[in-house]
């Protein structure tokens, strides 16, 4: 990718995810078509000029505005941005959180030669050629 492209594709990701409604929750594993580490410095810049709130490793939001000041979203609305699962009726809240964001987590493969999203049966492929 060249300098021209990788700006364009900067502004473009800064573009759609400052125009996410306030109260909304993302990740950084969000956006699989980017590099994580992209995403990541793109994430860090919205945080950086306060448009957006570091939650946890990888968890963001871009919280409301109140006549008062910032205002995040409930710890609630984290829980079931994160959950595909039914941690959040079967465990206290920050144990939900916790095992939604241990599930979510995305491995580095950059060691075994993957540098794009790749599902585990095609990460087996890969791995039995070698």
């Amino acid at each position: 990718m060249n300098e021209k492209q990788a700006i364009l594709d900067h502004n473009t990701l800064k573009e759609r995810i400052e125009t996410m409604p306030e109260d909304s929750v993302l990740f950084r594993s969000d956006f699989p078509v980017y590099q994580s580490e992209f995403v990541g410095g793109t994430l860090a810049a919205l945080v950086n000029e306060g448009i957006w709130v570091k939650l946890a490793q990888g968890i963001y939001t871009k919280p409301g505005e109140s006549r008062l000041g910032m205002v995040s979203p409930s710890i609630e609305k984290v829980v079931q941005a994160t959950s595909d699962n039914n941690f959040e009726q079967t465990l206290p809240t920050t144990q939900a959180m916790f095992a939604n964001k241990v599930f979510r987590s995305g491995y580095n493969l950059r060691f075994l030669g993957v540098k794009d999203p790749i599902l585990e049966t095609g990460l087996e492929v890969r791995c039995r050629k070698s």
